[in-house]
C-alpha cells in the first residue's frame, strides 16, 4: 500500500509587518510546516505503524528549495521518502488557482500510483481550503472533505470516515478506495521528530522535479487569476478599548461587566441544507446572489439538491431571486450526488457566477464542480465587486491581511463566507422548477452511515449567560486554572477555542466556533483569543463581547465591544480580585 500526503510550508506572520508589495516583507516572517499537513503526515505514519503489510508514506511539495528544511521535518517524523516539484516557470505562476497546485500533485500522484492520498483541510496562510477535493475529481478518486476520524480497511478497500460539520455535529461516511481525504487538526497527536528520526531523514529520498519531469507544460499551470492587492484591513471596530495599567483597566472592565448583563448574464447560488432544515447560509447567499445580479444587471437564479424540495422552495423565495430550481435527489448531503447534481445544472443555466457556501459540506462538493466545468474557483470570499470586472476579496495569514484577486474569465465559481452578508428578506414570487437530473449511481462511492452529537459531557455552554472563553494566549494547560477562577468569581461558564481543545486541555462540548458550539450569551469574555474566523462564526451572537489580547490588531477586537490591549496574565488576576475572588 502506498500513501501520499501533500506537505506545504507556509508563512508565519509576526503580530507587527510590513507588507511589501503583494507580501509580506520578509523581516516579519518565519516558515514552518503547515499545521494541517503535520496531522496527515501524522496519520499515514500510524496507518503505517499498524499495518500488517508494508506501506509506503511519499511526501510530495510544490515549492521552491527552501521548503526543504520542512520536508526533512515530515521525512524525520516517519514519511519514507519525498517529491518536491519547482522551477521557474511555478515560480511565476503565483498558484492562486487550487486547480494550478491540483495538477502539478495529480502529475506526481499518476507517476506514485497511491491507494491513498491525505491532505490537510487548508494552509495557514492562504486558506483556499480547495485543493484536495480538486486533486480527488481531477484523479477520478472518491474523496472525504474535513475527516477527524479514520479507521481503514484494507482488505475491504473501505475507510470509514468521521467529517467535522458545523455546530458540534460529526458525518459518519464509508468510502471507497482508492481515495483522497482532507485531515482535520485534532484527528490525532502528531508527534515530535526524535533525535534518530532527524538524522535518518538526512538519508532519505528527496527528489526534486521540474514541471517538464513531471509531463506538464507552462500552459498548464496557467490560471485566469490574479493577485492585485495585499492590504491590512481596515479596523470596523466600535470596541471601547481602556487603557492604563492591568489594574486600572480591569476596574473599568469590571464596572462594564457589572452593568452588561448588458448581454444577458446569470448567477447561480446553491443552497445548503441539513437534518430537515436549509441552514442559515442559503438565504446569506440570496442576498449576495442579489447583490450580483444586480451590478450585473443579470438573472438570478439559486437552487436545492435533496431533502424536502418543495419546502425548501418556497423558502427559497426570496427578493431578487427569479428562479428556484428543486433537485428532488436524496435526504441528506452526499458529494457524490451534489457534484453530478450542480454539474448539470450549472451546464443547463449557463450562469456567469456559481456561488456556492464556503462551509464544510460546500468545500467538499464546490472544488470537483469547478474542476468538471473548467471554471477558476476562488474560495472563503469576503467581499466582491462585479461591477467592472469580478474581484473577490479573501483575508490570508490569519486574517492579518486581505488580498483582493481579479479573475480574468467569462465565467467563474466562488465559495463565499457564512456571515458576511445579511439574510436576504421578503417574498418576490420567484418560479420554483423542478430540475430533473441523472444520476450515475456506480460514480456514488461513498456513504453517509449516519451522525453523531459531538461532546455530550455535564457543562451546556449554549446554556451560560456568561462565558469565559480562553484561546491560545493561555500559553500551557496549567494557567487554565486562571479562567476557572475568573469564571468561579463571575458566576460563570469556561468556554475554549478550538486549539485548546485538539490539545486535549478541555472536553469537546466547551468549544466555540464552527465546528463546536454556537453561542449567544450576554456576556462573552474572550481571553487570549485571537478571533479566526471559525471561532467569531460561534459567538458573534453575544450581546456584550469583550476582548482582552496583548495584540492590539487582532481580529477579535473588530467585533469586541470593550477591549483591553495587555498581557492577560496581568489582567485577569487583576480583574478577579475586582470581584472578590
Amino acid at each position: 500500500m502506498k500513501i501520499l500526503v501533500t506537505v506545504k510550508q507556509v508563512a508565519v506572520v509576526d503580530d507587527e509587518f510590513e507588507i511589501d508589495g503583494l507580501g509580506i516583507d520578509d523581516r516579519y516572517v518565519t516558515h514552518d510546516l503547515n499545521e494541517w499537513d503535520e496531522y496527515a503526515v501524522e496519520e499515514a505514519v500510524q496507518i503505517q505503524e499498524a499495518a500488517d503489510e508494508d506501506v509506503e508514506v511519499v511526501t510530495v511539495t510544490v515549492g521552491p528549495e527552501e521548503t526543504e528544511e520542512t520536508i526533512r521535518q515530515a521525512l524525520a517524523k516517519g514519511a519514507d521518502r519525498a517529491v518536491r516539484v519547482w522551477d521557474d516557470t511555478l515560480a511565476e505562476a503565483g498558484l492562486l488557482d487550487p486547480a494550478t497546485k491540483a495538477r502539478v500533485v495529480e502529475a506526481v500522484a499518476d507517476e506514485e500510483d497511491p491507494d491513498l492520498v491525505l491532505t490537510g483541510v487548508q494552509s495557514a496562510d492562504d486558506g483556499f481550503g480547495a485543493t484536495g477535493v480538486t486533486l480527488a475529481e481531477r484523479l477520478g478518486f472518491e474523496w472525504a472533505a474535513v475527516v477527524n476520524d479514520l479507521d481503514l480497511d484494507r482488505e475491504a478497500g473501505v475507510a470509514a470516515v468521521h467529517r467535522e460539520l458545523e455546530g458540534g455535529i460529526e458525518e459518519l461516511a464509508d468510502v471507497q478506495l482508492p481515495a483522497v481525504l482532507t485531515i482535520q487538526t485534532g484527528i490525532n497527536d502528531p508527534r515530535y521528530a526524535s533525535l534518530r528520526g532527524i538524522r535518518q531523514a538526512q538519508s532519505k529520498e528527496l527528489a526534486v522535479k521540474s514541471l517538464e519531469d513531471t509531463g506538464l507544460s507552462p500552459a498548464d499551470v496557467e490560471s485566469p487569476l490574479e493577485q492585485t492587492s495585499l492590504y491590512e484591513p481596515t479596523s470596523e471596530s466600535d470596541a471601547t478599548v481602556f487603557e492604563g495599567s492591568a489594574e486600572e483597566t480591569a476596574a473599568d472592565l469590571a464596572e462594564v461587566l457589572r452593568d452588561a448583563g448588458g448581454e444577458l448574464m446569470t448567477v447561480l447560488t446553491v443552497a445548503e441544507h441539513r437534518r430537515g432544515e436549509l441552514r442559515p447560509v442559503s438565504l446569506e447567499l440570496l442576498s449576495v446572489g442579489r447583490l450580483l445580479a444586480e451590478e450585473m444587471d443579470s438573472e438570478h437564479h439559486t437552487a436545492v439538491v435533496g431533502g424536502d424540495v418543495e419546502t425548501f422552495g418556497q423558502k427559497l423565495d426570496r427578493e431578487g431571486v427569479d428562479t428556484v430550481y428543486t433537485v428532488d435527489e436524496g435526504e441528506e448531503f452526499n458529494h457524490d450526488v451534489y457534484v453530478q447534481a450542480v454539474t448539470q445544472l450549472a451546464e443547463a443555466v449557463d450562469p456567469s457566477l456559481l456561488v456556492m457556501p464556503n462551509t464544510v459540506n460546500g468545500l467538499d462538493y464546490a472544488p470537483a464542480v469547478a474542476s468538471r466545468l473548467d471554471l477558476p474557483l476562488v474560495t472563503d470570499v469576503v467581499a466582491i465587486d462585479s461591477e467592472e470586472g469580478l474581484t473577490a476579496t479573501r483575508e490570508l495569514y490569519g486574517s492579518k491581511t486581505e488580498t483582493t484577486i481579479d479573475v480574468h474569465a467569462e465565467a467563474a465559481a466562488l465559495t463565499v463566507r457564512p456571515g458576511e452578508w445579511p439574510a436576504a428578506e421578503g417574498v418576490d414570487g420567484a418560479s420554483v422548477e423542478p430540475f430533473e437530473v441523472s444520476i450515475d449511481e456506480s460514480a456514488v462511492r461513498s456513504t453517509v452511515t449516519g451522525f453523531e452529537e459531538v461532546g455530550g459531557g455535564d457543562v451546556d455552554i449554549t446554556d451560560a449567560d456568561v462565558l469565559v472563553s480562553v484561546g491560545r494566549g493561555i500559553g500551557e494547560e496549567e494557567n487554565l486554572d486562571l479562567a476557572f477562577d475568573l469564571a468561579e468569581a463571575l458566576d460563570a461558564t469556561v468556554s475554549a477555542s478550538r486549539p485548546l481543545i485538539d490539545n486535549g486541555w478541555l472536553e469537546k462540548d466547551r468549544q466555540v466556533g464552527q465546528s463546536g458550539k454556537v453561542v449567544t450569551p450576554d456576556v462573552y469574555l474572550a481571553i487570549g483569543i485571537s478571533g479566526a474566523v471559525q471561532h467569531v462564526a460561534g459567538m458573534k451572537g453575544a450581546d456584550t463581547i469583550v476582548a482582552i489580547n496583548k495584540d492590539p490588531n487582532a481580529p477579535i477586537f473588530d467585533i469586541a465591544d470593550y477591549g483591553i490591549v495587555d498581557d492577560l496574565f496581568d489582567v485577569v488576576p487583576a480583574l478577579i480580585e475586582e470581584f472578590g475572588g
